[in-house]
């Protein structure tokens, strides 16, 4: 467990997230999301299956 402040996000949770969306493709490795402007298109792309 981390002993950090509550509101300090953990390093190894965002890696998680983030590797969870480079398998299906939402996201490129080193890409953030803050940093993609067409997040929405792409997570409506991601759910029409194409």
């Amino acid at each position: 467990m981390e002993h950090r402040t509550l509101d300090t996000p953990v390093a190894y949770l965002c890696e998680i997230a983030h590797a969870r969306t480079y398998d299906p493709g939402l996201m490129q490795e080193r890409e953030r999301a803050w940093e993609i402007g067409d997040g929405k298109e792409r997570d409506e792309q991601f759910a029409a299956g194409i």
